[in-house]
């Protein structure tokens, strides 16, 4: 028993002391530098901006409510599209070239919509639809997995190396990511569509050219090169903290026998 919660102990300390992964920031948009109302266009951020067709939006919105929690002077991206045939699409540029990578945002889907789909493009590796609250990945079976008219933030971390990475209490295998939504652990080493060992060079924001209505805000976007650890949930920290304690208990009384 005593050799047990010895273990038990290391194993503990071990998950909560585990080195992160260094990252590098290497595309941040907060779009706080744009009129309120106005497209987005291409520029040192963004490469390609496809919003042309009568009914589709991709607009730097105020946030007077303060949906994203910043204030209400904040600004935020509207991707909207009412077009029932064009898509809109928005292409990232981000400053390097990688294949192990953190993208981080915050998002809000109103109701009334069936949101909007993004293909994380890291193109030809990954693409996520947001749906009412549910999740398809690379066109398989959607997923009811957060609540709408709620602001949320989202860490997709993906691993296109030849080997798998460690970060946190979590492993990412190579050629899979681990898509987090209020940092609790949604999809875990999901398989991508790349061959692992190459460059990813963006990602891209962009709705279906279906015939529906579609809308979904988004801020705080940022890319890593390299593994932004997202914050444990508070069920992992408590179950560590749980065990810790636990083990502390039984040594002191081992002492104390």
């Amino acid at each position: 028993m005593r050799t047990f919660l010895l273990l038990l102990l290391a194993v503990t300390v071990s998950a909560l002391c585990r080195p992160v992964s260094a990252a590098t920031l290497i595309f941040s948009e907060d779009f706080e530098s744009y009129t309120v109302g106005n497209e987005l266009v291409s520029n040192e951020k963004w490469g390609s901006v496809t919003s042309s067709p009568t009914g589709t939006l991709l607009t730097a919105t105020a946030d007077p409510s303060a949906v994203f929690h910043n204030g209400t002077t904040n600004k935020y991206l509207r991707i909207s599209d009412t077009s029932n045939a064009a898509l809109t699409r928005l292409d990232s540029k981000p400053s390097s070239a990688f294949q192990l990578a953190t993208l981080s945002l915050d998002f809000y889907e109103p109701s009334g919509v069936n949101g909007t789909y993004w293909n994380i493009s890291f193109p030809g590796t990954a693409s996520i639809d947001f749906n009412g609250g549910q999740i398809r990945i690379n066109s398989g079976t959607y997923s009811t997995v957060y609540p709408i008219d709620a602001t949320h933030h989202l860490d997709i971390v993906i691993n296109n190396t030849t080997a798998a990475e460690i970060y946190g209490i979590n492993s990412v295998a190579s050629g899979t990511f681990d898509l987090w939504i209020d940092n609790v652990l949604i999809l875990d080493n999901y398989a991508l569509n790349s061959t692992t060992g190459t460059d990813l060079t963006k990602f891209v924001f962009s709705t279906s050219s279906g015939s529906y209505s579609q809308e979904m805000w988004i801020d705080n976007v940022s890319l890593y090169s390299g593994i932004a650890v997202p914050e444990p949930s508070a069920v992992h920290l408590l179950l560590l903290s749980m065990a810790a304690l636990f083990v502390c208990q039984h040594c002191c009384r081992w002492r104390h026998a």
